[in-house]
């Protein structure tokens, strides 16, 4: 579960804020998030989620897929 907890970490650095106070519509971020899970045991379909509420949760909603048997996983948004 450690390693879970510390991915999620970086998804939230990497979802922070676009800054600005400028008006206008808001249009959805794109991103390509890629990594490697190290951690002992099975990685294969270990989820992992952009947690975009900040709950620690991947909810339904969030983008979100499963690692590969070498723990490697891509997340692009649509």
């Amino acid at each position: 579960m450690k390693f879970q907890y510390s991915l999620i970490a970086v998804s939230l650095a990497l979802v922070g804020c676009g800054g600005g106070s400028g008006g206008g519509d808001a249009t959805a971020p794109s991103y390509n998030v890629a990594g490697t899970i190290s951690a002992k045991g099975t990685l294969l379909d270990t989820p992992v989620c952009i947690d975009l509420n900040q709950n620690f949760v991947c909810d339904a909603t969030e983008p979100s897929t499963k690692s590969n048997n070498a723990g490697e996983f891509s997340i692009t948004s649509t």
